[in-house]
């Protein structure tokens, strides 16, 4: 049997732009050699740093989404992850880089009409 013993928390609230006023919540959590990844329920993806938990994210992006309904790291490089939602739209994301915008994003209008492309 295994004993779990908590290090650190941190507790997400809404942002001050967010339209819903209710309680934030995470979405999913992927374990990265940069950190943790992880998605919540205001449309953010957020790193966090394991033994800093309490200082909260290094770094957190609105991904766009809406709803964000998946995360998933990449299989050619453990620093990038993607993430898709509502919108329709899967981004890349490279949690090295300090920018707020995905390095790849992926766009479909409906599962027949095609799709657009947007980076490299």
């Amino acid at each position: 049997m295994y004993t779990l013993t908590c290090t650190g928390s941190f507790a997400l609230s809404p942002t001050r732009s967010s339209d819903d006023p209710s309680a934030v919540y995470v979405l999913d959590l992927v374990r990265l050699p940069v950190g943790l990844a992880a998605t919540s329920s205001d449309g953010r993806l957020s790193l966090f740093d394991p033994e800093r938990l309490r200082t909260g994210p290094v770094a957190s992006r609105r991904t766009g989404h809406g709803s964000v309904r998946a995360l998933a790291v990449a299989a050619h490089s453990a620093s990038v992850v993607a993430t898709a939602g509502d919108d329709g739209a899967v981004a890349l994301w490279d949690l090295r880089e300090a920018g707020t915008e995905p390095v790849g994003r992926f766009q479909c209008q409906s599962l027949w009409s095609g799709c657009d492309t947007e980076g490299e």
